[in-house]
Order: C-alpha cells, then structure tokens, then sequence
C-alpha cells in the first residue's frame, strides 16, 4: 500500500472573496494545500493553489480512499465556515504509487510551489521600501557593503518579517552568525550581516507550531513559514530554533515532515501502527525493496484497514503560540536512510 499527506491551510476567505476586493485590502495569507510523499530513495512536496472553492479534493477513483476532515465538502465549508488553520488528510491506495496517487488527487487545482511564498503576510509596497533599504542601488563598479540587520532593524522600515521574506525569496543574501532563517546562496557575497537573530513567532504563520514532538533533549514541530511547510527543532541546550528541512530546496522535504507528522500525531501514528500489525500477523514483510503487492497482506486485511481508515475523522491540528530565536544551524545527517515509513509511501 501507498499513502500520501495533504496538508491544507485554511484562512477563512473563500477565492470569490478575495476576487472582490483589491489586494491591499485583504488578508494577505490564502489559502493552500500542500502534498507529500516519501519513499526510499525519493521525497515528494508539492503546494498547489484553489480555483474556485477551498476544500479537499475528492478521488473519484475507487482505488484511493482516504481519512475524514472538515473540510471536504466545499459546500458545507462554506455554509459552516470551520475555524482557520491546518488540517491534514491521508490519501491511501492498494493500487497506485504514491506520486499517482498525488496526480489524480491534484487534477482539479494549480500548481504553486514555485511562488507560494510571494505576498506570505506582506504587502508589495512595504516589502519594496524594505527593499530599497536592504539592498540598496549602487554606481556600477562599485563595491557592496554589507549591512547591518541589526541597524536596519533599528530603522523601522524593515521589520523581522519583512526580512525573512525577502531572504527567503533570494531577493537578498543574507550572511553573519544568525543567518539560519534564509537559504543558503552560494557564490554570492551577503547585502545584510546577521548580527542578531530573528524571532520566531515574528516570521511564522500566527505564531503557531503544530504537530509537536518532545524529548528531553529538544522540541520540534511543523510550522508555515514563508507559505511553506517546514520543520523545525529547539536545541534545549542552547535554547535556539533552526530548520531541520531544506530552506532552498523545498521538494526534498516530503521525507522528513511525513516521518515526523507520523509520530507526533496520534490518529496517524495508529493507522500506521495498525498497517503494521496487519501485515506482521498474515507474515508479510515491509520492506521498501519488495514488489508492490508482495506485502499487502490477504484481501480481509485490505478490507480491514480500508474501512478503519475511512471512519477516521481529523480534526484541525492544534497549535500553540511558540516563542525563541533562530540560531544554530544543525549537522546535516542522513536521517532518512532506508523506508523509516513502512507503508506510508
């Protein structure tokens, strides 16, 4: 079997709302909807935008099933108006890879990933005087001098979430000790030293983390930032916050966001855990390496898990106001050696 995660944020605002008004005098956050996959030797993430309505698309192809949310008909969302935030749904099949499981899924809406974080909580015309500070024109043939975040800071025509999204869109580079909030630009000299490091809860969506795991020795959980998933980790030892996925290149991080949701949400850990038993009870191995139906287990096995899985219905994921700073970049490991997953393909 094959599982992919959706993820959908839900702002509250209908498309036909926001057709309505110009943009300046909107909400600035739409809605989205991201997918995600992970096998052994391949990550999938993909965010995609609605086109009229906003909801979970339906497969019509009995060969998918999937849990139950608030959000799947799109005319009772619009006749409840569920509370915003995030919601996630699992999409199963017996039959299909889980990247075709993704293409019949996403037939009825537009692809975004390449610009989901364009206008994430800023308006164009701030982030243009941002701008004009951060990186301003010099004569040709003269040499940049990189400036202090620090200072701009102090100058009040940027402000922390401006930053962010102009480093996370690579329309700056950034460089110093507390440059863990932007992507790595290569070749490139910085246009801002980061001297000190941004908040938290200045450059997330509302605030919020969901999905948290503990230890004792760190805190991680899935936040949007910059109109993307991401997962990101507090160092108990040094108190500082950094992104344990890839800021520059988001499609490799379907693995990590999948494998992590997967233990820190309970309804999704227990279908996992019940595949699991499933298949170690008929003697059927899980190996990634097999052929696509040889541990699928006997046809009332199927069944079983078909039925459970279509009777669980999730609700918003909760979410707490998370405060800190980002520093400290982590060592990059291979965590994600071998199909950690089992079945969720």
């Amino acid at each position: 079997m094959n599982c992919i995660l959706a993820f959908l944020l839900y702002t509250g605002a209908n498309v036909e709302e926001r057709r309505k008004g110009s943009f300046l005098n909107i909400q600035p956050y739409e809605s989205r909807i991201v997918f995600l996959s992970s096998r052994s030797f391949t990550s999938h993430y993909s965010v995609y935008k609605f086109k009229k309505t906003i909801s979970f698309p339906s497969s019509r192809d009995p060969e998918i099933f999937a849990t139950q949310t608030r959000l799947d008909d799109y005319r009772e969302v619009r006749k409840n108006n569920p509370p915003s935030g995030t919601y996630v749904k699992a999409y199963c099949s017996f039959k299909y890879e889980a990247y075709e499981i993704a293409r019949i899924v996403n037939t009825p809406l537009k692809y975004w990933s390449t610009s989901t974080h364009i206008h994430f909580g800023v308006h164009p015309h701030k982030e243009m005087e941002c701008l004009k500070k951060a990186k301003p024109i010099i004569p040709q043939g003269t040499a940049r001098t990189p400036i202090s975040l620090k200072s701009l800071l102090e100058e009040k025509i940027c402000d922390e979430n401006l930053i962010a999204h102009l480093a996370y869109g690579c329309k700056i580079v950034v460089g110093g000790e507390f440059k863990d909030f932007a992507p790595t630009i290569k070749e490139k000299e910085p246009d801002i030293i980061a001297d000190v490091p941004l908040s938290m809860e200045n450059v997330i969506y509302q605030k919020e983390i969901f999905m948290e795991h503990r230890t004792e020795d760190f805190h991680s959980g899935i936040v949007w930032y910059r109109g993307h998933l991401h997962l990101f980790r507090l160092n108990l030892s040094s108190n500082g916050w950094f992104a344990e996925t890839d800021l520059t290149n988001e499609m490799a991080n379907g693995t990590p966001i999948i494998e992590h949701a997967m233990h820190a949400h309970q309804q999704l850990k227990q279908l996992k855990d019940l595949w699991e038993q499933l298949i170690t009870r008929n003697g059927e191995g899980s190996s990634s390496q097999a052929p696509r139906d040889a541990y699928l287990g006997p046809k009332e096995s199927k069944k079983k898990f078909r039925d459970q899985m279509t009777d669980i219905l999730i609700e918003k994921l909760e979410a707490r106001t998370v405060k800190g700073l980002i520093y400290g970049t982590p060592e990059w490991k291979k965590r994600f050696e071998g199909h950690i997953l089992g079945y969720m393909g």
